[in-house]
């Protein structure tokens, strides 16, 4: 690729984007860390589309789930971003060693790095609390709306044309 070619992709994550790579160990054994499915599926399967000559016409691979990571724009300047996931438990009281191979450049800014271990469930992470607090409130708003349908129901008060309605005063007969 041309250095002097346009850039593409474009814009700050681009050109600044975090390739560094990690190597986990448990003493000289590495521990596969899966690095697909890391990104949204809509982000793999539409928006970072490689195009056929890639290879020609860019300077980032947009089809690397790593890149689709981080050009995802974070609103705060602390911010965490998915690298990988362990498919097995790792053993408590077991001594692990994480290589690091430093390849993102930040030297001219205001930058800490850290690496974080987290569990996972379904719910995303190994904190229940927001599912836990999302089925409750959507159980709470679920009743309320039972509650308001069951009066609207009760108090509704069928229309009345006195014209139609036989014994009226104005029936005409």
């Amino acid at each position: 690729m041309n250095q002097d070619a346009d850039a593409n992709p474009c814009g700050l994550p681009a050109k600044y984007y975090f390739d560094d790579q990690f190597v986990l160990k448990e003493g000289g054994t590495q521990i596969a860390i899966d690095q697909t499915k890391i990104s949204h599926s809509i982000d793999r399967n539409s928006v970072f589309k490689r195009p056929d000559d890639f290879m020609n016409i860019q300077h980032e691979d947009t089809g690397d789930e790593h890149f689709m990571v981080w050009y995802q724009t974070d609103a705060f300047p602390n911010f965490i971003k998915l690298w990988g996931r362990l498919d097995e438990d790792l053993k408590e009281g077991t001594t692990y060693s994480m290589e690091i191979t430093d390849n993102f450049v930040y030297e001219n800014f205001d930058i800490k790095k850290y690496i974080y271990f987290s569990e996972s469930n379904g719910f995303g992470g190994n904190n229940v609390t927001f599912g836990v607090l999302y089925l409750v409130s959507g159980l709470i708003f679920f009743i309320l709306a039972m509650v308001m349908i069951f009066l609207e129901i009760r108090d509704k008060k069928p229309t009345r044309n006195s014209r139609a309605m036989p014994g009226s005063s104005n029936d005409i007969s």
